[in-house]
C-alpha cells in the first residue's frame, strides 16, 4: 500500500509538475499548485514528534546537492565555506507564524520558498551574489512529517534558485508557533551599495512594478476574487529576489543607494532618507503600478498608489542613481530589460534633508509621504 502510495505520489508530482510547465510557454496562468519532492510523501500522517532530530537532519541531507569539494555542509559541528579573500556579505531574517506567514493561504513548499527569497533579497539591494544559506528550525511537536518535507524542500530549492546552497543550522523543538531563521552570504559587489550614498540630485528609480504583493493577499482572503486576479495571488504567492537586477545595477556605477522593498515603498524610502541624510520628492503618477491592481482597487474602494506605497514584501530594489548625462539612464534602463526583461522607472530625485520627503500627486499638490508599510513593533 505504501509502494502503491508513493507512485500515485510521484505520478502527480510529474503531471502537475509538466502542465504548468506547458502552461508557462504558452504563457498562459499556471493553475495546477506546485507540487515538488514532498508530494511523494502526502500520504504520511507522521508528526516529527518521536520521528527523532537527527533522522530529521538526514531526511534534509539526502535532498541537497553536495557542495563544491572544498566546502563541507551538514554532519560536522559547523560547515566549512571557501569564499575567495575579502569581504563577506551575510544578513539574517527570522519567521514566526502568524507574524509573517499564515498556512492557510500558501501551503508549506511557498512558505519555505518565500523565506529565503526574503533573505536573498537583502543580497541583492547591496549588488551581491548569493552563496550559502544556513537555517534555524523551531518546531512544534504536533507538526506534520509531510509540512516538514514541503517546508524544507522549499528552503532547499528557492536556494539553488539563487545559485547557493543550504550547508545546514539547527532543528529545536518549541511550545510556541513555528519559528524560522534564514542566514544567507554573499560575495559582495567590486563595491558594495550602501543605503547612505544618495546625493542631492540623483534620480530615485525602482525595479519592477509595485503593489502585488499586497494586492496578492486581499485577494487570497477573499476567494470570491481569485478567479478573476490570479496573477496577483501568485505574486504574493511566489515573489521573486531581484539578484541579476542588483548584480547589474551595482556594477554599473551609477548607482549611489539601494535597497529592496520589504517593508513597503514609502517606509525605504524613509530608510534610505535617514541612512543617507537627505530629503525626497516623489510623483505618484509615476510609481509603476502591477498590472490589474487599479481594478481590484476599484473593486474594494481603495486607492492603488496607497496600496502600493505600504505594500511589503515586493523584493523590488529601491535605488538613486548619480548621472550627469541623463542619457546614461535610459541606456542603463535598457540595457537592464534587455538582460532581465524587468522594466525599471523613475520616481522621483533626492532633495536637500531640509524639504522633507514630499509626493507630488497628479493634480500639481504636494503631501508628505508617511513611512507606511510593515513595522515588527
Amino acid at each position: 500500500m505504501r509502494i502503491a502510495s508513493h507512485r500515485k505520489s510521484h505520478l502527480l508530482y510529474i503531471c502537475a509538475n509538466l502542465c504548468n510547465l506547458w502552461l508557462r510557454i504558452a504563457g498562459l496562468p499556471v493553475d495546477f499548485p506546485s507540487l515538488p519532492r514532498y508530494a511523494l510523501t502526502m500520504n504520511d500522517d507522521r508528526t516529527v514528534k518521536g520521528f527523532g532530530e537527527f533522522r530529521l537532519i538526514d531526511r534534509i541531507r539526502e535532498k541537497i546537492p553536495p557542495p563544491p569539494d572544498s566546502e563541507v555542509g551538514i554532519g560536522d559541528d559547523a560547515a566549512v565555506l571557501s569564499l575567495r579573500a575579502g569581504d563577506v556579505l551575510l544578513t539574517t531574517d527570522a519567521f514566526v507564524q502568524g507574524v509573517h506567514f499564515d498556512p492557510a493561504i500558501t501551503n508549506w513548499y511557498q512558505i519555505g520558498a518565500r523565506m529565503v527569497t526574503a533573505a536573498v533579497s537583502d543580497v541583492a539591494a547591496m549588488g551581491g551574489t548569493p552563496r550559502h544559506v544556513v537555517v534555524a528550525l523551531c518546531i512544534p511537536p504536533e507538526f506534520s512529517l509531510r509540512a516538514f518535507d514541503a517546508l524544507t524542500d522549499g528552503l532547499i530549492d528557492s536556494s539553488g534558485i539563487y545559485g547557493a546552497v543550504l550547508m545546514g543550522g539547527d532543528t529545536v523543538s518549541t511550545t510556541g508557533p513555528l519559528v524560522v531563521a534564514v542566514s544567507v552570504t554573499g560575495l559582495p559587489a567590486a563595491r558594495p551599495v550602501l543605503r547612505s550614498g544618495a546625493s542631492v540630485g540623483d534620480i530615485l528609480s525602482v525595479t519592477g512594478r509595485l503593489g502585488g504583493s499586497a494586492a496578492g493577499l486581499l485577494v487570497l482572503r477573499d476567494e470570491s476574487l481569485l478567479a478573476e486576479f490570479p496573477e496577483a495571488a501568485a505574486r504574493h504567492l511566489e515573489p521573486a529576489a531581484r539578484v541579476r537586477e542588483g548584480e547589474l545595477l551595482a556594477s554599473s556605477g551609477l548607482v549611489s543607494s539601494m535597497i529592496d522593498i520589504s517593508d513597503g515603498l514609502a517606509a525605504e524610502i524613509h530608510h534610505l532618507a535617514e541612512s543617507s541624510g537627505v530629503g525626497f520628492i516623489v510623483q505618484a503618477g509615476g510609481i509603476p503600478l502591477f498590472e490589474g491592481l487599479g481594478e481590484l482597487a476599484e473593486r474594494l474602494g481603495k486607492n492603488p498608489v496607497e496600496i502600493a506605497l505600504s505594500s511589503g514584501e515586493e523584493f523590488e530594489l529601491l535605488f538613486t542613481l548619480s548621472v550627469e548625462d541623463p542619457g546614461e539612464v535610459d541606456r542603463l534602463f535598457q540595457y537592464l530589460r534587455s538582460k532581465t526583461g524587468i522594466e525599471i522607472t523613475p520616481i522621483g530625485e533626492v532633495r536637500p534633508p531640509s524639504e522633507g520627503i514630499a509626493m507630488v500627486m497628479p493634480d500639481g499638490s504636494r503631501n508628505v509621504l508617511p513611512a507606511k508599510g510593515f513595522d515588527h513593533f
